[in-house]
């Protein structure tokens, strides 16, 4: 299946030598996105003056607020870096995730270290960064994570399948012209929601019913408002292992009993942590492609985004 093409800002150092230091940061999920995702990068401190290599700025505690101040020149960059910030967010568009730099005094979503001052002293604590708050309030639906924690299979999971549902939707919707059309992709999603949310997937399930005999366009507003929510939740392990429990129920008089001793295996050790979750999710296809179940074999829940990223790290 093709998937959309998701639209994502990353961190311009992932691709460009705009690092403090001169240097450029290496990220295998990032570099294998640029084939199937549409990638905007930006590098807020080179956009508000700074050069690469520059003198390093610092987050600095100032009351209630943070500044972000320039070491050896005590320069402070807080004003520009918010005007660049929110000149550069208000002209986003269709945006469906974030990728940015981890711990970094403008780009970090959190962890960032905040000082009392720009001489050598312990942090006093650790935020957000200047840019990487201004996105968090900007963009509180939009999937959003730095390349270190992406690293993590679940999580890489879970915003991949994130950013390609929201790419799907933002693809489709001008396609879907009658109930019946928008009934068809919501019918497709409906595992995946069950791992993300099940309270959403219950509100989109009745938006999607139009009891109230609302217009197909203020239904679709509806349908995308409730579907960022769903997915600005977190699938997790508990949630994958309702769903494929869910699944073993359809398709468990199809196969073996020695079958269904190797799945529940399979989900004892995923539950674990021992094997990663496409292995459990291919074994259940198979036993899936055995049975006449059509509503199973299109979820996008099997295939949620490209299969160069299901195995690799």
């Amino acid at each position: 299946m093709q998937q959309a093409k998701p639209n994502i800002v990353v961190s311009k150092c992932f691709f460009e030598p705009v690092r403090y230091n001169g240097a450029r940061i290496s990220n295998s999920l990032v570099d294998r996105l640029k084939e199937y995702a549409n990638l905007s990068t930006v590098c807020p401190e080179v956009e508000i003056g700074l050069g690469a290599p520059r003198i390093p700025v610092r987050l600095l505690q100032d009351g209630d607020s943070l500044r972000m101040v320039q070491l050896k020149t005590e320069i402070d960059l807080t004003e520009k870096m918010l005007d660049f910030g929110e000149n550069f967010l208000s002209q986003l568009e269709n945006i469906d995730g974030f990728i940015l730099k981890s711990k970094s005094p403008s780009c970090g979503i959190s962890g960032v270290k905040v000082y009392s001052s720009t001489e050598k002293k312990p942090p006093v604590r650790r935020d957000k960064g200047l840019f990487g708050g201004m996105v968090k309030e900007r963009f509180p639906l939009v999937p959003l994570e730095n390349e270190s924690r992406i690293m993590d299979p679940d999580i890489r999971d879970c915003f991949l399948r994130s950013v390609f549902a929201l790419a799907e939707l933002r693809e489709s919707k001008e396609s879907i012209k009658t109930a019946g059309q928008l009934v068809e992709f919501h019918t497709k999603y409906k595992l995946t929601f069950m791992a993300f949310s099940q309270k959403h997937m219950t509100v989109l399930g009745k938006i999607v019913a139009n009891h109230e005999r609302l217009p197909l366009p203020e239904v679709m507003q509806k349908y995308q408002d409730c579907f960022r929510e769903a997915f600005s939740r977190r699938a997790t392990r508990k949630t994958h292992i309702n769903v494929l429990l869910h699944i073993f129920g359809y398709f468990s008089s199809e196969i073996s009993g020695e079958e269904k001793k190797r799945f529940l295996s399979l989900l004892d050790r995923y539950r674990n942590g021992d094997i990663p979750f496409a292995l459990v999710s291919e074994v259940a296809r198979v036993y899936i492609s055995r049975t006449d179940k059509k509503y199973l074999r299109e979820q996008v829940y099997f295939n949620p985004y490209p299969e160069e990223f299901h195995y690799k790290t």
